[in-house]
């Protein structure tokens, strides 16, 4: 057992990734949340859904077409995941009443985010490709 505190000052919405309708509505049935924001069409390719949680803190949803992805490079990826990371902390800075953050916390906060959400994106892709048969040819 570790006896260092965890250094996070200020925490933010609670966050999950989501690359795939069904996967999202899963989770939704799983915490028993009404059917909210629509997961994105091959279009819209991503977007934040928004909920309360049931202990009144604020809930994202970051969800981005997993089947639109294959036909991107990581830098593309990179970029979307980055774009809705400054939703989250756009839509958390007015949560919590944050009308001018520093520059650098901004930057930080979007860099954590960012961060957080490319690794779940790695985690689950890597379980997919696990998943997925081998091609033989």
């Amino acid at each position: 057992m570790s006896l260092w505190l965890k250094r996070d000052l200020i925490t933010g919405p609670y966050l999950r990734l989501c690359l795939s309708a069904k996967e999202y509505e899963a989770e939704l049935k799983s915490l028993k949340l009404a059917k909210g924001g629509p997961f994105p069409s091959e279009r819209g390719i991503a977007r934040c859904n928004w909920y309360t949680h049931k202990n009144g803190d604020l809930m994202c949803f970051v969800c981005l077409h997993g089947d639109v992805l294959e036909d991107r490079d990581g830098p593309q990826i990179a970029a979307l995941i980055v774009h809705e990371a400054v939703h989250v902390f756009q839509r958390y800075r007015n949560w919590v009443g944050e009308s001018k953050p520093s520059s650098e916390f901004e930057a930080y906060s979007i860099q954590t985010i960012s961060q957080r959400l490319m690794y779940a994106f790695i985690d689950q892709t890597k379980k997919a490709a696990r998943r997925r048969p081998s091609r033989s040819r």
